[in-house]
C-alpha cells in the first residue's frame, strides 16, 4: 500500500479541462500562448548552469523544507523570501507543506490552505531504482527563481519501465512580478491510476478564498501559461498569524530546570491588506496532559497591513520538572477571515542545572522512536542545531540512537557495518547553518550497537561561548541510519545535509531525530537568544521607479534607522522605524518622489551605521 505522510485534500477535481477565465478574486490574470496577447514560449535550460542545484531525497508525495529565492517575491497579499518544493508538480510559500491526491478543486477553502502555485499537481514519484526523474532549481539572487521538474513518471509507473515522462518548469520574475508555467513534455496517467489520475494546474492565496484554475483532468492545453500580478485589488481581507515563538524560526528553547518564571515570547503579523483592529493574543504552555493558561491575554490595538510586532509575555511559568513542554500562542483580530493560520507553537525543554546536560529533543533517547533517517557518504547526513541553555557550555558527548535498516528491533546488538562519523559544526555558516567544523568522533563498527543509543565522547571537550552548534551524523553505509521519534512535539531543529548542503529536515514536523549532545557548565548563566549579525541586502527592483524594497537582518531589541543619500552626500530621506523586531525584516522605500540617479542608503543600528548600499533611480 502506498504511504502517504500527510493528506490535506479530501474531495476529488471532476471538473475535465476547465479553463481560467478572467481575474481571480484578488486580480492575477492568467494569459497562455494561444491567446492574443498571451506570452510565447520561452523555455529556460538551468541543467547546464554552474549554480543550478539538483534536489536529492525526494520520494513518494513529500518536499523540500524552503528554500531561500534570494529576493522577495509579491504573492496576493504577502512577500515571500523562500519556497518549497513538492514532489507532485507544486511549490508553496508555506514551510513543510505536503500536498499529495487526492487534490480539492482549485481554489478551495480546505482545512490547511497551501498558498501555493500548482504546474502539474499529480501523483509524481522520485522514488525506486533507475528512476529517470529529477528536480533542479537555480536562483540569480536578484530577480528570477526556476524549479525544472525533468522525466518524472507518475507514482504507479513503476520500475524498470518507468514508461511516463513529465518535463515541466516554473518561474518566478521579481522584475515583473508575473509566474510562468512552462510545460515541454507531460503525459496523462494510465493503468491503475485511481487518485493519482488527476492533475491539474492553478494558484490558490492562503485563505483558498482566492485563485485561477488552468486546466484539470487532462495535458496542459497550452505550452506556457504566465500569472500578472495586478497593480491594484478591490478583495480585503483582515487575517493576522502568529509567526513564531521564543525564536524567530520557531525552533525548540532549552532551558533550566528550576523555580524562576521563563520569559516567553511571540510575534504576530497582519497578514491581510487591511487594517487588524482589536487584537488578542491568547498563550498557553503543556506538558504531557496538563495544559496552563498563562494570563493575562495580550492586546494589541491595531497592525496595518505587513506589519508585525513582537510581544513579552508576562509569564508565571516555570520548568519545575525537567523534560519536554510546548509553547502555544493564537492570534486573532475583530472580523478575522482565516483562524486556520492564528497559531504557533514551539517545544521548550527543561534540563537539569546540575551535573550533566542531556541537550536532546527527542523525548525518549533509549527507545527505537519508530523512524529513521538514511545516511550516505561523507557528504549526506541528519543534523540538529542546538542552542544551550548557559555559557559556557562544554560539550564533552554526542549521543545518537543508531540503527540498521537491513535488520528490526529484535535484532537489536548486531553491528553497524563501517560504524559512523560524529562531527559537531559551529554556526557560522551562511544563514546561521553549519560552518566551520569544530570537533569529530569517529566510532568503529566494534564498538556499534544496532537499534541502540551510543554515547560518543570527545577526545578534547569543547567549549561553546556564545550562540549554538550542530551535532551532525555521517556514515559510508547505505543501511546505517539514526532513528526518529514519530511522536511530538517536534522542535523544527532538524536538519539533513545532501550533497554537503544542510537544509531544514523535509518531515521536521513528523519526525524527531534521536540525536544531540552532553554539556556541563562551568557558569550557569542564563542563555540569550541567538544573536544574528546585522545584514543588508541589495534593494528590489533595481533599478526602481517608484517602490523598492530592503531586507535587514538585525540583532534583537535594536533600534533601526535608514538614511538615504544623493552623490553628493545629501541626505534626501530618513526613515526612523523603532525599535525593530529580530530577525528578517523588510523596508519598502517610495522612490516615487525621487529624481532620476543614484543614490545610497545607510542602515543604522542603535545610531550605529552597519552597512550601506546604491540604488538606481528611473522615470
Amino acid at each position: 500500500m502506498k504511504k502517504i505522510r500527510l493528506t490535506v485534500a479530501i474531495l476529488t477535481l471532476s471538473v475535465s479541462g476547465a479553463m481560467a477565465q478572467g481575474t481571480d478574486a484578488f486580480g492575477y490574470i492568467a494569459k497562455n500562448n494561444t491567446q492574443a496577447g498571451g506570452p510565447a514560449l520561452e523555455w529556460v535550460d538551468i541543467s547546464a548552469r554552474p549554480s543550478t542545484v539538483t534536489v536529492g531525497g525526494l520520494g513518494d508525495d513529500n518536499g523540500t523544507a524552503l528554500i531561500p529565492l534570494g529576493f522577495s517575491f509579491p504573492y496576493y497579499f504577502s512577500e515571500y523570501s523562500g519556497v518549497a518544493l513538492g514532489v507532485n508538480g507544486w511549490i508553496s510559500f508555506n514551510d513543510k507543506t505536503v500536498l499529495s491526491p487526492p487534490f480539492d478543486p482549485i481554489p478551495s477553502t480546505r482545512t490547511k490552505a497551501s498558498n501555493f502555485i500548482a504546474a502539474y499537481a499529480s501523483d509524481l514519484n522520485f522514488d525506486g531504482p533507475g528512476n529517470p526523474g529529477k528536480m533542479m532549481y537555480w536562483t540569480n539572487n536578484t530577480d528570477s527563481f526556476v524549479v525544472t521538474y525533468d522525466k518524472v513518471p507518475f507514482w504507479q509507473m513503476a520500475a524498470p519501465g518507468y514508461y511516463s515522462s513529465n518535463t515541466f518548469q516554473i518561474i518566478l520574475s521579481r522584475k515583473d512580478t508575473t509566474i510562468t508555467i512552462n510545460y515541454k513534455d507531460v503525459t496523462l496517467p494510465t493503468g491503475g491510476g485511481g487518485a493519482g489520475a488527476v492533475t491539474q494546474a492553478g494558484i490558490e492565496n492562503l485563505t483558498g478564498k482566492s485563485g485561477l484554475l488552468l486546466f484539470s483532468s487532462s495535458t496542459p492545453p497550452a505550452k506556457t501559461y504566465k500569472f500578472y500580478f495586478p497593480r491594484t485589488t478591490t478583495l480585503k481581507s483582515t487575517d493576522v498569524t502568529t509567526q513564531w515563538t521564543q525564536y524567530a524560526d520557531n525552533g525548540g528553547t532549552f532551558v533550566l530546570q528550576g523555580t524562576t518564571p521563563i520569559t516567553l515570547k511571540a510575534n504576530v503579523q497582519n497578514v491581510g491588506n487591511t487594517t487588524a483592529k482589536a487584537i488578542v493574543m491568547t498563550a498557553s504552555t503543556k506538558k504531557g496532559s496538563i495544559t496552563k493558561t498563562i494570563t493575562p491575554n495580550i492586546t494589541i490595538d491595531s497592525l496595518v497591513q505587513g506589519k508585525d510586532s513582537t510581544v513579552t509575555i508576562t509569564s508565571s511559568f516555570v520548568a519545575e520538572t525537567a523534560g519536554s513542554y510546548t509553547f502555544t500562542v493564537s492570534s486573532k483580530c475583530t472580523s478575522d477571515e482565516f483562524i486556520n493560520n492564528n497559531g504557533a507553537i514551539s517545544e521548550i525543554i527543561a534540563v537539569s542545572a546540575v551535573g550533566n546536560s542531556k541537550l536532546n529533543y527527542a523525548t525518549d533517547m533509549e527507545n527505537f522512536g519508530g523512524g529513521s533517517f538514511g545516511l550516505v557518504g561523507d557528504s549526506s547526513g541528519a543534523a540538529v542545531y542546538i542552542i544551550p541553555p548557559y555559557y559556557p557550555a562544554t560539550v564533552t558527548e554526542v549521543e545518537a540512537f543508531m540503527i540498521d535498516a537491513a535488520g528490526s528491533p529484535d535484532q537489536a546488538g548486531e553491528l553497524l557495518p563501517g560504524g559512523f562519523r560524529a562531527i559537531i559544526f559551529d554556526d557560522n555558516g551562511a544563514n546561521g547553518l553549519p560552518g566551520t567544523k569544530l570537533a569529530t568522533v569517529i566510532v568503529p563498527e566494534e564498538e556499534t550497537s544496532s537499534f541502540s543509543k551510543h554515547n560518543a565522547r570527545l577526545v578534547t571537550p569543547l567549549t561553546i561561548t556564545s550562540g549554538g552548534f550542530y551535532v551532525a551524523i555521517f556514515t559510508d553505509s547505505t543501511n546505517v541510519q539514526v532513528a526518529a521519534e514519530t511522536a511530538g512535539p517536534f522542535s523544527g531543529r532538524t536538519f539533513e545535509i545532501i550533497g554537503g548542503a544542510a537544509s531544514p529536515y523535509r518531515n521536521g514536523d513528523a519526525e524527531e531525530f534521536q540525536l544531540g549532545a552532553v554539556t556541563t557548565q562551568t557558569v550557569g548563566i542564563a542563555a540569550t537568544p541567538k544573536a544574528i549579525r546585522n545584514a543588508l541586502s541589495q534593494n528590489y527592483p533595481n533599478p526602481a521607479k517608484d517602490i523598492t524594497t530592503v531586507s535587514y537582518k538585525v540583532e534583537e531589541g535594536s533600534n533601526v534607522k535608514f538614511v538615504v543619500t544623493n552623490l553628493l552626500g545629501q541626505v534626501v530621506e530618513t526613515i526612523s522605524l523603532g525599535n525593530v523586531s529580530y530577525g528578517v525584516n523588510d523596508l519598502r522605500i517610495n522612490t516615487a518622489n525621487y529624481s532620476e540617479g543614484v543614490y545610497s542608503y545607510t542602515l543604522l543600528v542603535n545610531e550605529e551605521p552597519m552597512s550601506s548600499k546604491k540604488m538606481i533611480v528611473i522615470k
